[in-house]
């Protein structure tokens, strides 16, 4: 564990040492619910409560997509800087090609576009938004 990355609370250890995948997903749909409806919630997505599980059973897909949506959380919750870093290493995934799964491809795409909004970035959400209907008419750039 790197100093930048949240210490993993007991719940989040524990987690890791059950190695479950559900786990992981269950962690990723409560915090993309609670984005959808309310984002009041204190901090369900973030400090590695949805990444820290994706990480320790090394599925890389939904760990980039974990942390695409820590980041919007981090921007909905007014930490622009923060969440746009994790943002940023997402994006890098999504384009690089790191991210094969086409779902979690696009829904990382979407929380990009999300966050973007939501930092009134309106020229990075116009490039998303291409970058998506790209992505739709030319498959080839999902998971290459």
């Amino acid at each position: 564990m790197t100093e930048s990355e949240p210490r993993p609370t007991a719940e989040l250890v524990e987690a890791g040492r059950q190695g479950s995948a559900e786990f992981a997903r269950l962690r990723h749909w409560q915090g993309d619910l609670a984005l959808l409806v309310d984002r009041d919630l204190p901090r369900p997505a973030v400090g590695g409560r949805c990444s820290y599980p994706a990480r320790v059973i090394g599925d890389a897909d939904l760990e980039m997509l974990a942390m695409a949506l820590e980041g919007v959380w981090l921007v909905t919750l007014g930490e622009v800087s923060a969440g746009m870093r994790l943002l940023d290493e997402s994006g890098a995934a999504v384009v690089g090609g790191e991210i094969r799964d086409v779902d979690a491809h696009l829904t990382a795409c979407c929380y990009l576009i999300l966050a973007c909004e939501r930092a009134r970035d309106y020229g990075r959400t116009a490039r998303w938004c291409e970058y998506v209907g790209e992505a739709r008419r030319c498959p080839s750039l999902v998971g290459r």
